[in-house]
């Protein structure tokens, strides 16, 4: 027995320490099954491999078909915002602020081909509001935004090197590359509804309320004036102009057809810049759409030329609707209806005699030639609330009290800007009566639509 195993193993004592030693064929017969065991998992490997190959390749072509089919559905949008363009059916585009639920649900739906298709085909809301929401939501970034003044004394008309298309994805902050794709496909699509909307002219939209839609969530409109003093009222009222006419630059420049092309000029906003006065562009609305629930907890930006008691946020008092087309005018008549309801104290919606007074008042405007000019009103009627027609209108409202021996009005505009997707910005702005002669009405602005608000 033990002449048998000294025959296999070698004791090999003059070398102690070196352990024990197996013969040439135990040596031969250990490398065998060390290769048959390596053998074997090579093999295993590679069947695994067979077996995974075709979920990985599954899973590939799962995200390829997605991305066709999200592809699919921005065309979708593209294609029928572009039709209802050309067919006119436009009215509130960009800035007629859904509800609550509905605003939810697309914040967290994706946006594939079936949804898109189905949100069309409901008929529940006109796509022409509804499929914007799509777009603006891919243009929320919650990284970092512009500084407009930056931008604007930064891209020169006489610099060709730089394209304000370079420049905003260059400034931007996003949180991968999705992100940065999903953002420039909607400003793509969005930029070519305003190259239409400028080419054809649309009751109830304008290239401009697009500007005006997109302007908050791409520009920081704390970062106006960063190196100025300058109070938070005119901080406001500067982002809400100066924003709005830079969106309409970027955009000009942003759409595929035109991004080789040479940059607009920048030459009027640049001078409005250096200027030390507030100038306004007074055709359009200062305010941006907002939601409801922004407007319920707002950030209020309180007007130093006011008393105390007239800073009162809007959310302190009831809104009184209006009918903006029941004068039957062929004009959206909410600012004209707001204050003719105040002016006497009329607050039925359905109120005939306010209907006749809101007609004396348009015609009045008319007659003034206010139509279509800078400082009045364009083919919808909707004025600013710092334009001249709306002062205008004022003023004639306050002549007939006057006459009627009943106090002038002295109104308090209430305008909101997004402050996140949950807050607005509120400021306020006054005209008419001075404080001791005048009776204080309060107007609020949602976005291209007046109401009178009264206490609570």
């Amino acid at each position: 027995m033990i002449s048998s195993i000294n025959q296999k193993i070698d004791l090999n004592p003059t070398n102690p320490g070196r352990g024990v030693h197996f013969s040439e064929k135990t040596e031969k017969t250990c490398k065998q099954k060390f290769i048959s065991g390596v053998l074997s998992c090579l093999k295993f490997v590679k069947n695994t491999s067979l077996k995974l190959t075709p979920c990985l390749k599954n899973r590939f072509q799962q995200t390829e078909s997605l991305k066709k089919n999200e592809q699919k559905a921005y065309d979708l949008i593209r294609k029928v915002m572009l039709v209802k363009v050309e067919q006119n059916d436009v009215d509130g585009i960009f800035r007629t602020p859904l509800s609550h639920t509905v605003q939810k649900g697309i914040v967290k739906k994706d946006v594939t081909y079936g949804y898109v298709k189905n949100l069309i085909s409901k008929g529940k809301h006109n796509p022409a509001h509804i499929l914007p929401q799509l777009l603006l939501k891919d243009l929320r970034c919650d990284k970092q935004k512009i500084c407009v003044e930056d931008m604007l004394r930064m891209v020169k008309p006489a610099n060709k090197e730089v394209r304000l298309r370079e420049f905003m994805l260059t400034r931007m902050t996003f949180k991968n590359i999705k992100e940065q794709e999903k953002f420039e496909r909607s400003m793509s699509i969005i930029s070519e509804i305003y190259q239409q909307l400028k080419n054809k002219s649309c009751e109830g939209a304008t290239p401009y309320s697009i500007a005006q839609s997109i302007a908050p969530l791409i520009f920081d409109p704390l970062l106006i004036n960063n190196n100025k003093h300058i109070d938070k009222l005119s901080n406001a009222n500067e982002f809400s102009k100066i924003s709005v006419k830079a969106c309409c630059n970027i955009l000009d420049g942003w759409h595929e057809k035109n991004k080789e092309a040479e940059h607009p000029k920048l030459k009027e906003v640049d001078v409005y810049l250096s200027s030390n006065t507030l100038q306004t562009d007074n055709k359009f609305i200062t305010s941006q759409s907002t939601s409801e629930k922004q407007r319920s907890n707002t950030i209020l930006i309180e007007n130093e030329s006011l008393n105390k008691e007239e800073n009162i946020p809007a959310g302190f008092m009831l809104a009184k609707i209006n009918k903006p087309i029941s004068a039957r005018t062929g004009y959206a008549d909410c600012l004209i209806f707001s204050l003719v309801q105040h002016a006497w104290q009329d607050f039925n919606a359905d109120s005939d005699t306010n209907c006749l007074r809101v007609k004396q008042y348009r015609k009045g405007l008319l007659d003034d030639g206010y139509l279509n000019k800078p400082d009045g009103f364009g083919p919808d009627g909707f004025m600013h609330s710092n334009s001249a027609a709306a002062k205008s209108l004022i003023n004639k409202i306050n002549a007939d009290l006057t006459k009627s021996h009943k106090k002038p009005l002295r109104v308090i505009f209430h305008e909101f800007s997004p402050a996140g997707d949950n807050q607005a910005y509120e400021y306020m702005d006054v005209y008419g009566a001075d404080t001791d002669k005048g009776r204080v009405v309060h107007v609020h602005n949602t976005g291209q639509h007046f109401e009178a608000l009264v206490p609570g």
